[in-house]
């Protein structure tokens, strides 16, 4: 024992000496300490976040939320992990508005951001913005061409790939995914950082036209339909065509183009498992809020309608949200709250503790991963149709009238009910409990039922602060023209 104690002692001094001799090493001539390198700095532990946005999807061909086959296993085990919010609602029917909404926590109108403005005016203070203040990282991955710089979506982001541009596809190029390559180069080169990071991701998959993988073609075909009928569906994107009338289509080519969406939404599942799963081999998963959602979902034969830019119904505004972050949000948990997009920025704030004392609005909204938080009980919409699309499609399409697309539309959704109002007057009523599918219109039938909707509608629109905000113009940019062509958005 006493020789025991003995060695012990001799070990501590020399502990001792070891290191005093690395302090002196590390001591000035002036004696005052040396600068702390970065790399010796302490870490920020506060979460990372990462916004995951699916342009274009419904949440009814995820097999989480009920679809018949397994389209959806990465986003399933995301749903296992996380919160799924099975009643989430977009603020708008198209891209550039709605990501307005999950990029600011305002309502499009609020910022700035409509079918008549057609950009993010500079003036809105972004989440991108807000974090980056703050001191985080920030990043953007975006695939749609609506969502361009030049139209105001890069505010805040230190780095903001343009997916669509030759110099992003000459970089990436003999890439097999290079959307996924450079999400995860981006976390790659990031991750290791002192300070956390903001990730936002657009990603276009699925969108007209739907042209997924042969392989995930055949996988999701429910039979074998006619190489001829497949094939040109393949290449349909003209949604106006087909709401004025222009093209019909039958019950079995909605069919095929349904199998042909479900198809890519089994390929934005790969995508999304793949920046999961990097996420879970750097360690950093479990502090890293992961948020998926979408900015808008698509009609495929519903209402005889194809597309999302002009309706309200269900179909286009009922989105995907699924939260992961084991610190907020309870593993295998289903809200089944009415929610909004609209809640999104301002929970992200809230749970990294960012203040906007600029903006009571967002103080307002946030809550989201709070416990015991309960959504307001609505969501609301309003929408008009881009005027450059509609502008430059009624100079080659004199023969088609489209008219009654052109007028803006509101939405206010509860559990039970819904109101769907244009500017000329149409309303439309529906009972949610004995009609989910929205058939039967009701307006005329309950006029008391219909005047309280129509009363909230109006309740909640005056709530709303509208920023009044100077067109962006026509779209002059090459490289972001082709690209919305390619979706059918411009002719």
């Amino acid at each position: 024992m006493l020789v025991l104690r003995k060695q012990t002692v001799m070990m501590r001094g020399a502990v001792a000496m070891m290191l005093m001799a690395a302090w002196c090493a590390g001591c000035r001539r002036d004696g005052k300490q040396p600068a702390v390198s970065p790399a010796e700095t302490q870490r920020d532990e506060r979460p990372n976040v990462v916004l995951f946005v699916l342009d274009t999807t419904r949440p009814d061909f995820f097999s989480c939320y009920g679809y018949d086959f397994r389209t959806t296993p990465n986003i399933d085990r995301l749903a296992d992990e996380g919160t799924r919010y099975a009643n989430a609602f977009s603020t708008y029917f198209w891209t550039l508005p709605s990501h307005a909404t999950l990029l600011t926590g305002l309502y499009p109108s609020e910022a700035g951001a409509t079918g008549t403005t057609m950009r993010l005016p500079g003036e809105v203070n972004t989440l991108a913005e807000r974090m980056e203040k703050a001191g985080y990282v920030t990043g953007g991955v975006v695939a749609n061409a609506w969502l361009a710089g030049s139209r105001g979506f890069s505010q805040g982001f230190a780095e903001y790939v343009e997916m669509w541009r030759p110099e992003s596809r000459s970089e990436l190029a003999g890439e097999a995914a290079p959307a996924q390559h450079r999400i995860i180069r981006w976390i790659d080169e990031n991750a290791g950082k002192n300070k956390p990071f903001f990730l936002f991701v657009n990603n276009n998959i699925p969108h007209l036209p739907y042209t997924p993988a042969p392989a995930a073609e055949r996988r999701f075909a429910r039979q074998l339909w006619p190489k001829d009928v497949v094939r040109q569906l393949r290449e349909f994107k003209d949604e106006l065509g087909q709401h004025t009338h222009a093209i019909t289509f039958d019950d079995e080519q909605f069919e095929i183009l349904r199998d042909l969406y479900a198809a890519e939404i089994s390929e934005a599942d790969a995508l999304v498992g793949a920046v999961v799963d990097r996420l879970r081999e750097r360690g950093i998963l479990d502090r890293t809020i992961f948020i998926l959602t979408a900015d808008h979902g698509e009609n495929i034969g519903e209402h005889g309608l194809t597309g999302h830019m002009f309706s309200m119904f269900d179909t286009t505004m009922h989105v995907p949200l699924i939260i992961r972050f084991p610190e907020r949000f309870m593993p295998g948990r289903v809200v089944t709250d009415i929610i909004s997009t609209i809640h999104v920025a301002p929970g992200i704030l809230d749970m990294c503790s960012i203040a906007t004392p600029d903006d009571d609005r967002l103080d307002a909204r946030r809550g989201l991963g709070r416990p015991h938080w309960a959504p307001p009980g609505f969501a609301l919409a309003e929408g008009t149709p881009p005027a450059d699309h509609l502008d430059a499609i009624g100079q080659e399409r004199t023969d088609l009238d489209f008219s009654h697309l052109t007028r803006p539309v509101r939405m206010y959704r509860t559990e039970s009910k819904k109101v769907i109002t244009c500017a000329k007057g149409d309303v439309m009523l529906f009972d949610l409990l004995i009609d989910p599918q929205e058939r039967d219109n009701l307006a005329d039938r309950q006029p008391e039922s219909r005047d309280r909707m129509l009363g909230n509608l109006q309740h909640a629109m005056e709530a709303i602060e509208v920023l009044e905000a100077e067109p962006a113009g026509a779209i002059d940019d090459p490289a972001s023209l082709d690209a919305l062509k390619a979706l059918g958005y411009i002719k």
